[in-house]
């Protein structure tokens, strides 16, 4: 019950601020110099004994703090003089000059307070715009440095698409153009020599193998079309890119998307499980890797887990970039990402990305 009262008596207490706050200056001063009249009436009516001391300084402190200075002093004078004449009308006679002295020695006190309480408005108000300053500060910093992780972000996805661009129509072609070669040399030495012919047939089965693992690292560089159900094709074509590639195997268990997701949260999720297995590869050495992809209460689960080395969490390995980029991805699409490894035991990455909004069908994949 008290503390009930108490948070009632608050919330009243924080409305009448805000009210004050927006009213002019000299409606500020009026309800000043009401409150100090009827606290003059009540300090009449209830005699020299009682000291109304305190609630002439809320008045004062009122008028100083949300009406300026200069208010504050006037509602300092008209609270001197109306406590004379309230101590004068109930009877306070000691001596002529004692009422007059202590009206004087009132008014010092309330123009301290009003000096004092003007300070600590100014004071308050400096804090107010250094912490305004440093928020902005902050902010263009926060700003500036998502701007370099998203030009980052960009640079690598159009140097992978650069690369891949130069596999497929440079390196690939050449090798398919010596396999063919090669093969027209087998044919010509099938006839005449055995030995070379037998030769010439190893040399075109290496490259034709050189020219399907150049076609899958280009695949994997410059990924499919993402678009609504895209994304589990994707995610089935990385998992056969990894097992022909890394030599691991991959499995991959995605639940048909029950409402379209747009590109660029189809790309970052793609990119993310393609960095997680890419890390659990290099740093991890695994046997086997899950991708799982399922949709529940409105949001999308990616989920990729490894059962290599692991680390311990307080102290994860250097990965180089490889885990802040999954991390700025995830909170690119408004995702949460967890990430949990022990010794031995592996490691599991779980993106969770929940849809707030509709999906526009032209935005553009993030790739």
């Amino acid at each position: 019950m008290v503390l009930e009262t108490i948070r009632c008596a608050v919330k009243v207490c924080g409305r009448l601020v805000g009210i004050l706050e927006r009213q002019p200056s000299w409606i500020v001063t009026g309800v000043a110099l009401v409150l100090v009249m009827g606290i003059g009436v009540a300090d009449y009516l209830s005699g020299a004994e009682w000291s109304f001391s305190i609630f002439y300084l809320l008045a004062v402190s009122l008028a100083v703090w949300f009406a300026g200075k200069t208010s504050g002093i006037l509602t300092a004078a008209a609270s001197a003089i109306v406590w004379l004449v309230a101590d004068l009308g109930a009877g306070f006679h000691a001596s002529a000059v004692a009422p007059c002295w202590n009206a004087v020695i009132r008014l010092g006190v309330f123009v301290i307070v009003v000096f004092l309480f003007s300070a600590l408005k100014e004071l308050n108000a400096k804090t107010e715009r250094i912490v305004q300053e440093r928020t902005a500060q902050l902010t263009a910093e926060i700003t500036e440095r998502e701007q370099v992780q998203q030009q980052l972000i960009e640079i690598r996805n159009e140097e992978h698409g650069r690369i891949a661009q130069e596999l497929h129509d440079g390196l690939c072609q050449d090798l398919t153009a010596i396999a063919f070669k090669a093969k027209l040399l087998q044919d010509t030495l099938a006839p005449g020599s055995e030995k070379e012919a037998r030769e010439a047939a190893q040399i075109v089965a290496l490259l034709n193998r050189a020219v399907g693992q150049a076609y899958r690292l280009a695949r994997g560089l410059d990924p499919i079309e993402l678009a609504g159900d895209g994304l589990p094709s994707a995610l089935d074509k990385l998992a056969r890119h990894t097992e022909a590639v890394f030599g691991v195997d991959c499995t991959v268990s995605a639940e048909p998307v029950t409402w379209p997701w747009d590109k660029r949260t189809s790309a970052h999720l793609y990119r993310i499980a393609q960095e997680a297995i890419n890390n659990a590869v290099r740093h991890g050495q695994p046997q086997r890797v899950r991708i799982e992809l399922k949709t529940a209460n409105r949001q999308l689960c990616l989920t990729v887990e490894d059962d290599g080395t692991g680390f311990r969490p307080e102290t994860p390995p250097q990965r180089g970039m490889g885990l802040r980029f999954m991390r700025y991805r995830a909170g690119s699409i408004g995702a949460a990402l967890e990430i949990d490894s022990r010794p031995k035991e592996g490691t599991r990455v779980r993106c969770v990305v929940p849809q707030t909004r509709p999906v526009a069908p032209t935005e553009q994949s993030a790739v």
